[in-house]
């Protein structure tokens, strides 16, 4: 159960590099209307807030999150995109996902009824309710991004997410030898 609730703290710690990524798009896209820049700013600041939520969970537990390096694949994997593609892969497939029983409120409902643990499931109360915005955001940005289409959007995602667990699992097998 501990390795769990720490997972989920470095987890949270690492959405730096979601925070990166929509900075990119907010970058590449000047030619959106301002509403999509305040918006997309606002998805941003929460994952910064999320990242900050897990270097406070992992200090209160005295873990030392700067001596482990990390974890930049989401970014790496989605930078290479474009930018509507990057923001369809976050708000349409990784955002509107965690809106499943077993993403975000599992998450929460795991903090305060297994771990007990009080930071974090007012951490993960924060995140959930975020990810209800973003997952807004998703339909509204990501159908944006696609002329209206959402089912566009979608497509791009899932194409986006399997495509990624292919090469992830691609680079874990060749990391541990079995190709």
């Amino acid at each position: 159960m501990r390795r769990r609730l720490i997972n989920m703290m470095r987890v949270r710690q690492e959405e730096m590099t979601a925070a990166e990524l929509i900075a990119g798009v907010i970058w590449q896209k000047q030619d959106q209307p301002w509403e999509f820049t305040h918006d997309l700013a606002r998805h941003c600041w929460d994952e910064i807030r999320h990242a900050l939520f897990g270097q406070a969970a992992l200090e209160h537990e005295g873990i030392d999150w700067m001596r482990y390096p990390q974890y930049t694949v989401d970014y790496d994997l989605n930078s290479t995109r474009l930018p509507a593609a990057q923001y369809a892969w976050l708000s349409v497939g990784v955002e509107m996902g965690a809106m499943k029983r077993s993403g975000k409120r599992a998450e929460y409902e795991f903090c305060r009824d297994e771990a007990k643990h009080s930071l974090m499931t007012q951490f993960q109360d924060y995140d959930w309710a975020d990810e209800v915005t973003h997952a807004h955001l998703g339909r509204k940005w990501g159908s944006e991004l696609f002329d209206g289409d959402l089912e566009r959007a979608r497509t791009i995602a899932e194409q986006a997410l399997a495509e990624d667990r292919q090469r992830i699992q691609q680079e874990a097998a060749e990391h541990l030898g079995e190709l």
